[in-house]
């Protein structure tokens, strides 16, 4: 089984919706023709980095330690920018790996530095460094 998930970061289907009647969004058409396409409600906060971090990994900030693009350290008192470091939790890709499945991530947020997988390519996201 070959699975694609495909999410834009702010869509809303009430754009598409009238995009694809218009036709005007063919390859995504036949894809939501040959697949299916659903709402995903977003986190609290719903803000891009812990709302990516728990379709990651399936669970809430509270679990996953993402609530937002800068991070403290309590100990030192001070901030910074979070990473894969941040994440507390296995993330859906690394389970399924896990279980011996082929893996391919690209440009999900919250990727960098890409965690070792099982897979072709982890092409890191969102806070990457420029290269």
């Amino acid at each position: 089984m070959k699975i694609l998930i495909i999410g834009v970061d702010g869509g809303t289907w009430k754009i598409y919706d009238r995009l694809l009647e218009e036709n005007r969004v063919p390859f995504l058409k036949s894809i939501i023709e040959d697949g299916s396409k659903g709402i995903l409600n977003s986190t609290i906060p719903p803000i891009t980095a812990p709302a990516w971090t728990s379709f990651q990994t399936g669970v809430n900030p509270g679990k996953h330690g993402v609530y937002d693009f800068i991070g403290i350290d309590l100990h030192k008192m001070k901030t910074f920018i979070v990473s894969s470091r941040s994440i507390k939790t296995d993330r859906v890709w690394e389970l399924i790996a896990k279980n011996n499945k082929l893996v391919v991530t690209i440009n999900v947020p919250l990727t960098y530095p890409p965690r070792k997988i099982r897979g072709w390519v982890t092409v890191a996201g969102m806070l990457s460094p420029r290269v």
